[in-house]
């Protein structure tokens, strides 16, 4: 089981989606969070806009004030 990936120094492509695939297949429950400091901008990231359009992911924000909240991504 993969618990942590880097995606920032893959080419963005069909390899890449296929890694994200399946780390969420072998982690049903798991979240990846984005939009953080250091992680991958959904906005500037083809493959993860690509995952959310096609409905494979989810993408969920929670927090209880502007500053403390987290976004991230979840296996629909």
């Amino acid at each position: 089981m993969i618990t942590y990936f880097y995606l920032e120094r893959m080419a963005y492509g069909k390899d890449r989606r296929k890694l994200i695939v399946d780390w969420f297949n072998s982690n049903p429950q798991g979240r990846y969070y984005v939009n953080r400091k250091y992680s991958p901008q959904v906005k500037d990231d083809p493959d993860l806009k690509y995952l959310i359009r096609k409905g494979y992911l989810i993408q969920k924000r929670e927090g209880l004030t502007i500053t403390s909240r987290k976004t991230y991504l979840v296996k629909k």
